[in-house]
């Protein structure tokens, strides 16, 4: 069971300083490198992979998810499906980081990082105060054998090369960044 802690702080002129806290769940590293890329920039207070999650302790919380068979990780969807009611008094952004950024249909399945995104925002059920498709990295070599085969098996039945790939872009940290700060 999680806790939730309101811990807004006074700055030194007295205004109110958002605590920030970033969540996310990465398999093989895109989403936590994007993470911390996020906290480094924001400095945020903490940050925790959703495996190692003790309590919900920032006033802007940002979640985020590696998407894995087309859709962003279970414990990711069961914290902001917020049964508990920790979310309801803060502030949630959203990120996603996957090679499919555009939506598209593939045998008559749509998938892409709008489609992604939406997934989430319907599990917090509430629009949140930024939200952003990030580009992932694919590294085979990295890859468990189930996982390896997944993805061989559908790139060969998109008759593609199946090969590594890098879509990550430091530009679309930055405007996530501009985005979160608008919305303190």
């Amino acid at each position: 069971m999680l806790c939730s802690v309101n811990t807004a702080v006074k700055g030194y002129k007295g205004e109110l300083i958002m605590k920030i806290q970033i969540v996310y769940y990465s398999r093989y590293g895109s989403a936590k490198e994007i993470a911390y890329k996020i906290k480094d920039k924001l400095k945020a207070d903490s940050i925790s992979d959703i495996t190692d999650l003790k309590s919900i302790t920032g006033d802007l919380l940002i979640v985020g998810s590696s998407i894995y068979a087309e859709r962003p990780d279970k414990k990711i969807t069961n914290l902001l499906l917020d049964k508990e009611g920790l979310l309801k008094d803060k502030k949630v952004a959203l990120f996603v980081v996957c090679l499919a950024k555009e939506a598209k249909v593939i045998r008559e399945i749509e998938i892409g990082g709008p489609v992604y995104l939406r997934k989430m925002e319907e599990a917090l059920n509430r629009e949140p105060v930024a939200k952003k498709i990030f580009g992932g990295k694919l590294i085979p070599s990295l890859l468990s054998d189930d996982d390896y085969k997944r993805q061989e098996a559908f790139y060969k039945r998109l008759n593609m090369p199946f090969n590594g790939a890098d879509i990550t872009s430091e530009d679309e940290i930055d405007e996530f960044i501009r985005e979160l700060k608008a919305a303190e």
